[in-house]
């Protein structure tokens, strides 16, 4: 009791289902003392007083005004809120192999995810997960309609939000999370307040140090979706104000998410066109992936096409890279230099010196795009290593050192290429292992592996 009710006044405060009282009842099991505990604060409003009690315990759905706590002469209120009552990704595996015989670390994990630890629909999942199986996706057998866990939220918990805080968590659910900054950006700033009163009942995770914003708990916003629908005409207008706001604010990721769930081919496009290096560099390879795949043949230009390879390189699909690579080059000559390095490294990393030397020896320097020639020239200077023609490597790496480009950020990286290893490798290293330069130079991490010349990884 000592360490979860301190103080000699609580207040408990979540959503229904988060097992206020029954949490309560825990933490007061053999404590001697007198305690007095008023459940259900939200619907018949706290005592006049505490009486004679040592301690007064207020157990509600909503926040109870500081004002009204303070006339119970009882020190400072301590309030407990979702995340002391919410169940630890140990406590969902435990529940779910003792209770329901899911004996499953990985769907006992999905399940944590998806409900926050939220007692009730942890225990509904479980009875769902045992009932049905997984023969569909976990979020979707979840949040499917007509199941009491689907009725239960609905019920229980969105129809018992104020107005205003349910029109804002329809607008969450649809834009996946929120500041208070976003919300005025897309007109929402009346909204706004509610923020802090859905992240106290538990139905938003509010930013931690490993997340900067607020998020809905994902199968509650899944219902939100489903049973409370945003207009079409209203839905893109919101999402595309969101998108727009996150590309001006430097949060590119973010904006191709939305603008990918709301099909819309042409932002999409000019997020991949424009922000290619940006959205790489921010773990976003996947969204990209998607986004190019879905995207019509009109709006499929080479500069989409490429950040697309590069997209499919980083996810380890290098055979779905070389095709891409391979229908950008046909049957050129000479290629423009970022394709080249790209294509040539590809073929290199995966395939014979020689054949990677066919393609590099296509690739022209150009003026423009100092980053771009000096990979090439690093990539060529490795092949030519590989193929055994030492003087020719050191002489190509020697100039790939010289052309480089002074090193940069990702902000101010060519386009594209933020996400290989652009980092311009030290003087020790131009006379070295032409492998591991062209290595540190650029390609995306992968598992360490030996060079067989130098020993470096």
């Amino acid at each position: 009791m000592l360490d979860v009710l301190r103080g000699r006044l609580s207040v408990v405060v979540a959503a229904a289902g988060y097992g206020k009282t029954t949490a309560v009842a825990r933490w007061l099991r053999d404590t001697g003392e007198n305690v007095l505990v008023v459940d259900d604060v939200h619907r018949d409003g706290p005592p006049d007083t505490a009486g004679d009690a040592d301690r007064l315990v207020l157990i509600s759905r909503r926040p109870i005004p500081v004002v009204t706590l303070l006339r119970y002469d009882l020190g400072a209120p301590v309030e407990i809120g979702p995340r002391r009552l919410a169940l630890s990704p140990q406590q969902v595996a435990a529940l779910l192999t003792s209770q329901y015989g899911v004996d499953d670390p990985g769907l006992a994990a999905e399940l944590h995810r998806l409900t926050a630890g939220w007692p009730a629909l942890v225990q509904l999942g479980g009875a769902r997960l045992a009932s049905e199986g997984t023969a569909e996706p976990l979020a979707d057998l979840l949040a499917a309609p007509n199941t009491p866990l689907y009725d239960y939220v609905r019920g229980e918990v969105l129809d018992d939000l104020p107005p205003d805080a349910l029109e804002l968590l329809v607008h969450i659910a649809e834009l996946g999370s929120i500041s208070m900054e976003l919300a005025a950006g897309i007109g929402q700033d009346r909204l706004a307040p509610h923020l802090a009163l859905l992240a106290r009942l538990g139905l938003l995770q509010p930013p931690v140090v490993s997340r900067d914003w607020y998020e809905p708990v994902p199968v509650v916003a899944a219902i939100v979706r489903a049973g409370h629908p945003m207009p079409p005409t209203r839905r893109k207008a919101v999402v595309a104000l969101a998108a727009e706001w996150h590309t001006d604010h430097g949060r590119t990721a973010d904006a191709l998410r939305l603008a990918l769930a709301a099909a819309d081919h042409t932002r999409c496009a000019h997020l991949l066109r424009e922000y290619g290096g940006q959205l790489l560099a921010a773990g976003a390879a996947s969204s990209i992936v998607a986004a190019a795949r879905a995207l019509p043949e009109r709006l499929r230009d080479d500069a989409v096409e490429l950040v697309h390879a590069d997209a499919l390189q980083a996810t380890g699909d290098t055979t779905g890279a070389l095709a891409v690579y391979s229908r950008l080059a046909g049957d050129s000559r000479q290629l423009p230099p970022g394709l080249a390095w790209r294509y040539g490294a590809a073929v290199y990393l995966w395939g014979d010196p020689n054949d990677a030397l066919a393609v590099l020896r296509r690739g022209r320097l150009d003026d423009g795009a100092q980053s771009d020639n000096a990979l090439l020239l690093a990539w060529t200077s490795a092949a030519h290593w590989l193929a055994g023609d030492e003087a020719r490597c050191a002489e190509l790496a020697g100039r790939a050192y010289e052309t480089r480009a002074p090193r940069a950020t990702a902000a101010h990286s060519p386009p594209h290429t933020s996400h290989w290893r652009c980092a311009p490798t030290s003087p020790a290293t131009r006379s070295g292992c032409a492998r591991t330069t062209a290595r540190r130079w650029s390609w995306p991490r992968r598992p360490a592996t030996r060079c067989r010349c130098c020993g470096s990884a």
